[in-house]
């Protein structure tokens, strides 16, 4: 099974770059796919020149060029922070044969070049039509426009990835919180209420939702759902200050009184949290 590029080199994006040579460092590959396992063994324990060893030894050892194995040498070095030479393994990978995996990988290349953003969304579009079907294919579009200030955009984009996964929870939890941001409180209960048909357990969800509900002006279905947010998650700090808000903006002065006395303490994480979400909700900060 090939393994998936965009997620390897996300799981090191923001790693701590290891020092010294691991276990795959000496070893020599006999065929190609030797050398692209050990390149792949050698990516997870953080060797990253050793990785792209092994994945050029894969190349060079392969009768015909894979756009996979480039995909992969790509990925190594994209993860070793080495930009420049990813960028030509994918474009070399897409003269070859063009997918939505590696058009993803490429966007995530233009998008660590400065200034880029231009190339950087133009590869998901061309992602989106290359494979219409693919939610995820979708969903990088989605976040690539939200994260270039196209919000309203990355709306239309992510809705795709709804209709293309609809038994997803993600894809309507993202849309949701997106919703949300924007002050579309109806539309983002919705989307959050779709996600927990399909993850009810999901606290976080509980969360946004009473959010949402609180802006469409449902106050008591929205302290009932931050309840069942800190029900799940009784530690949650937040949680207990969000419901200690809600209930003290709703004039319950009692019930705020005996949540806030609960053992359940905020930290500054929690805190800061605390004031993003009632400032998406008109509130100030009352815990």
């Amino acid at each position: 099974m090939r393994a998936n590029f965009e997620a390897i080199r996300q799981l090191f994006d923001d790693a701590v770059e290891r020092q010294g040579r691991g276990e795959f460092a000496d070893k020599a590959g006999k065929s190609p796919d030797e050398s692209r396992a050990f390149g792949e063994g050698a990516l997870y324990e953080g060797d990253y020149e050793s990785a792209i060893t092994h994945f050029r030894e894969a190349v060079a050892q392969s009768s015909e060029t894979s756009p996979w194995t480039l995909m992969e040498l790509g990925a190594a070095y994209a993860t070793a922070g080495r930009v420049p030479e990813a960028f030509r393994q994918y474009e070399k990978a897409r003269r070859i044969q063009k997918s939505g995996e590696l058009l993803i990988a490429l966007s995530s290349v233009f998008q660590q070049y400065g200034g880029r953003a231009h190339e950087a969304l133009d590869t998901l579009v061309e992602a989106s039509r290359l494979e219409p079907e693919n939610a995820f294919v979708h969903y990088k579009l989605a976040e690539a426009l939200r994260r270039y200030g196209f919000k309203k955009d990355a709306v239309t984009a992510v809705r795709v990835a709804v209709a293309c996964a609809p038994d997803q929870s993600f894809y309507h939890y993202w849309l949701g919180e997106l919703l949300l941001e924007l002050g579309s409180f109806v539309e983002s209960a919705e989307a959050l209420h779709a996600a927990l048909e399909l993850a009810p357990g999901d606290d976080e969800l509980f969360c946004l939702a009473a959010q949402a509900l609180w802006g469409t002006g449902k106050k008591d279905e929205a302290v009932r759902a931050v309840r069942l947010a800190s029900d799940l998650a009784p530690k949650n700090g937040y949680y207990r200050g969000l419901l200690v808000s809600l209930l003290r903006a709703q004039g319950a002065t009692e019930q705020a009184e005996v949540e806030a006395k609960g053992k359940t303490q905020m930290d500054d994480y929690d805190r800061a949290s605390l004031a993003r979400a009632l400032e998406r909700i008109g509130l100030r900060t009352l815990a």
